[in-house]
């Protein structure tokens, strides 16, 4: 945790003031440390950002609060939300850890979020995704974690990495608390106090009944454990569910990732400039910030992390064709809207579904030594999809390797599609039951 509300310590000596209202009455939650809270800065893990203090808390904050959810501190993450081969790592907190395997990382960047979710610390935990940052430390943790359609959860008063991929969502232990806090998100005035669940799973069913799932297969260097596990489940499921099995490459020749990273490139520095003016203490611009940088105050900062933001400041005072990034980008995200429809069409389907990552959590970058097997070039590959449709996508847990690391399978609509997820998913979770032991905490 990065910092810790009083909420927490009064909980904990039994002295906390039940609530009897909201949909998420006595639910407790963390969020990422790049959401804003009123008077608690919001380092977004980078330590030369350590005092910079928000106007107040971010929207969604406001609405978790509202609906009765209980804010116990903010989470850990990678340094403004990007790892560069150091998972978890934050230069203002240090490295999370995996609660599974304190020498496995966590994955991408809502680390500490899945992390506080998986120890049993929070009841759900609020993350951001660009380009898999929800749902991989959700997989790696054994926990649910979903990313909304793009632009249907409120951004402000969130540090921003590329406002045409970035995202906020939960992560829990289950999909009807990820289904509550998505509503709570949204916006939506009418969600209901009592359990979701029978709801979302009788609609999941009769979902599921009128259609397939494709089951995405031929991720090159996937880990073969998890291999073994989505065909278990594939097979299992079968047995009350059409299952049909579709080739990745027949949605994307070639990895999304390179136009997703051009695109970053093009938003970041633009994106955080007008975050920084609308502090209330801190770095107020890119310049303050660039001088905070070149100090060489911050020792403990990732070198490949501060040479990606200097550039990052450099390309804000020069001339590039940006608009030809975000023409072509738009060209990208139809494309891959099409890409999914027809995939979904071709069978009659509602979801596309598939391994999370391709690699279960790879040993901490502190771990010199440690046996690891991963064939993939990118274990990240399969999120894309979702990025760069700005569709929604959620990560269940399936199951555990021999080592002990959970196994997490992705559920994937077209963008807009968020509710049908959500309850085929819930349908999904209930046949499946429960595969991830929690982990053992000292």
């Amino acid at each position: 945790m990065s910092w810790v509300s009083p909420a927490a310590y009064a909980l904990r000596d039994g002295e906390a003031e039940p609530s009897n209202a909201g949909a998420l009455r006595n639910l407790s939650f963390v969020v990422k440390d790049n959401i804003d809270i009123e008077n608690v800065p919001t380092t977004a893990g980078f330590a030369p950002l350590h005092d910079a203090m928000p106007a107040g808390d971010a929207r969604l904050v406001s609405r978790l609060r509202e609906a009765g959810g209980i804010l116990l501190g903010k989470a850990n993450m990678s340094e403004l939300a990007i790892s560069n081969d150091r998972l978890g790592y934050s230069s203002t907190f240090g490295l999370t850890r995996n609660p599974h395997d304190t020498s496995r990382n966590a994955a991408g960047s809502s680390s500490g979020a899945a992390a506080a979710v998986a120890a049993g610390f929070a009841s759900f935990a609020i993350g951001t995704d660009t380009s898999g940052s929800i749902r991989a430390p959700a997989a790696a943790t054994g926990c649910v974690g979903f990313r909304p359609t793009h632009g249907s959860v409120p951004l402000d008063g969130i540090v921003p990495l590329s406002p045409s991929l970035d995202t906020a969502g939960p992560i829990a232990a289950n999909v009807d608390t990820a289904a509550r806090v998505f509503s709570v998100l949204r916006g939506d005035a009418a969600l209901k106090t009592e359990d979701l669940s029978a709801s979302l799973e009788v609609s999941g069913e009769k979902l599921l009944e009128q259609s397939a799932i494709v089951m995405m297969a031929g991720f090159d260097g996937l880990h073969p454990e998890i291999g073994a596990a989505i065909s278990n489940i594939s097979r299992e499921l079968s047995a009350e569910l059409d299952i049909v099995s579709q080739h990745y490459a027949a949605l994307f020749e070639h990895s999304p990732w390179p136009r997703l990273e051009k695109l970053i490139s093009a938003e970041f520095g633009s994106a955080l400039s007008r975050y920084l003016s609308g502090l209330s203490r801190g770095p107020k611009n890119l310049r303050e910030l660039e001088e905070r940088l070149r100090s060489g105050n911050f020792p403990a900062t990732n070198r490949l992390r501060v040479e990606q933001i200097l550039s990052a400041i450099a390309r804000t005072r020069e001339t590039h064709d940006d608009e030809d990034v975000f023409r072509k980008f738009k060209a990208f995200r139809a494309q891959a809207n099409t890409a999914i429809r027809h995939a979904l069409d071709g069978h009659n389907a509602s979801v596309l579904c598939f391994p999370t990552m391709l690699c279960p959590a790879s040993p901490a970058y502190d771990q010199t030594g440690t046996p690891y097997e991963c064939a993939a070039a990118d274990p990240y590959l399969p999120g894309y999809l979702a990025c760069a449709a700005g569709a929604p996508e959620i990560a269940i847990p399936i199951g555990s390797t021999r080592a002990g690391l959970p196994i997490g399978m992705s559920i994937l609509g077209p963008a807009g599609s968020d509710d049908m997820v959500l309850r085929i998913a819930s349908r999904l979770e209930a046949l499946i039951g429960p595969r991830v032991e929690p982990p053992e905490l000292e």
